[in-house]
Order: C-alpha cells, then sequence, then structure tokens
C-alpha cells in the first residue's frame, strides 16, 4: 500500500470509458495513507462508504476520453459530448471517478470544446443538468456498474486547458479545490445533498491528459457512466 498522498493513475493499456460499450484496463494504486499500527488515517467519517475524506492529487497522462452523441435516440455527430473514468484504488471494491464535458450545459458552450474555466457548483453539482460533470461513486462494482453511495461538487474548478476535440484528438484537464459531497440522485437525474452530507464529503485536485477517442464498440469496459441516461 502507499504511504504518500499524491498518485498516478497507471494504465496498463488505457483508462476506461464512461458509458456505452467501451473499456480499458486500469492498474489501481492504493492512495490511502496507513499508520503504524495498520489503521487508515484518511478513513473517512462514519457512515460514509468513500475510502478517503480527501485523495490529494490524482494525475494520468493516458486517459482516453470517448466522444459520443448527446441523444442515443436522435444521434447527431455534433451534438455530443466527452466522458472518461478511473477506479481510484486497488482491490475490490474500489471507488470510482467519472468526468464528462457536455457543451450546452452547465456553463460551457455548445458546439466545439474550448479551452475554459467551469465552476463545480450549481448546476455543476446535478447530475442532470451538470456540463463539467465530476461523478464519485464509492465500493464501485464492475459486473453491475452500481456504487453503493453518489457524490458530486460542491467547490473547485475544471479547466480545459487545451483541447481538440474531434477524432482523434487531445485533451488536458487540471481540476482544483474539487469537493464532494455525499448525495442523492433520482431516477431524473435530480440531486439533492443526503442526509449526512454536511459529514460525508472528500476532496481532491487532479492533472489530466490524454486522447480523445471514438467508442470501442467491442471492449468490455471498467466504469460505467450512469450520467448520460440520466442527464437532460
Amino acid at each position: 500500500m502507499r504511504t504518500t498522498t499524491t498518485f498516478a493513475l497507471i494504465l496498463a493499456t488505457s483508462l476506461a470509458a464512461c458509458g456505452g460499450d467501451d473499456g480499458g484496463t486500469v492498474t489501481q494504486i492504493d492512495a490511502r495513507r496507513i499508520d503504524a499500527t495498520g489503521g487508515d488515517i484518511d478513513a473517512a467519517a462514519a457512515g460514509c462508504q468513500i475510502s478517503s475524506p480527501n485523495f490529494m492529487n490524482l494525475t494520468t497522462t493516458m486517459a482516453t476520453f470517448r466522444r459520443r452523441p448527446q441523444s442515443s435516440m436522435m444521434p447527431n455527430p455534433n451534438v455530443y459530448y466527452l466522458g472518461w473514468g478511473a477506479l481510484l484504488e486497488m482491490g475490490t471494491p474500489s471507488d470510482a471517478l467519472i468526468i464528462e464535458l457536455w457543451p450546452g450545459f452547465g456553463g460551457i458552450p455548445a458546439g466545439e470544446l474550448a479551452p475554459g474555466t467551469y465552476q463545480l457548483n450549481g448546476d455543476n453539482g446535478s447530475l442532470a443538468n451538470c456540463g463539467a460533470c465530476v461523478y464519485m461513486m464509492s465500493n464501485y462494482d464492475t459486473g453491475s456498474g452500481m456504487g453503493d453511495q453518489d457524490y458530486m461538487p460542491t467547490a473547485g474548478t475544471l479547466t480545459i486547458n487545451t483541447i481538440n476535440p474531434t477524432v482523434p484528438g487531445t485533451i488536458d484537464l487540471t481540476l482544483t479545490g474539487v469537493m464532494m459531497q455525499h448525495v442523492d440522485i433520482d431516477a431524473m437525474g435530480v440531486t439533492t445533498p443526503a442526509a449526512d452530507a454536511a459529514t460525508c464529503t472528500t476532496q481532491f485536485s487532479a492533472q489530466i491528459s490524454g486522447t480523445v477517442a471514438a467508442p470501442a464498440k467491442m471492449a468490455a469496459e471498467a466504469v460505467k457512466s450512469p450520467i448520460a441516461a440520466r442527464h437532460n
């Protein structure tokens, strides 16, 4: 187990894609800090199932963001979103992080994605309305694609430093001071703070870069995203 507070998400091939039928293989890194007695220094508050209240600094240079149409019923390749996800720990179950960028939502202009900075609160704290979507699940099950608890941001920023959103393209993101709280999300994506949201929290910053690609039709995905199914 790692005793440092900063870790890199390292890939065996490519980081897992979000949603659809994409995939990749992730070599998970245990980011917990362990004391001399074997106790978890970063254990979450009682009742929280997220593994740490502070994931510190997350970095990868090998993220694969998949480009998909926003509507599966009436797909338009020019009305799209980009999505990526990764597991945050070694072992099973693991917490999962998903990042999606939806032009036309959450302050992101419609059309092709471009550099810009977005606040991770307001609409971006709602699964139904987010444009800069930052979403965590605790105890994620790779078989069912479900987690035990949902977490959405209340503060922080997501900056698109550079991007070429066409396929094949490139992307470079910085996430700063992201504060996440336990939330309840209904079938329509309506997001409300959970009863323990004031104490059931986690935080992180991140530097994420990689490529923009089309969905990998036959690959088995490691992290399945529920955002598109519940996004307005």
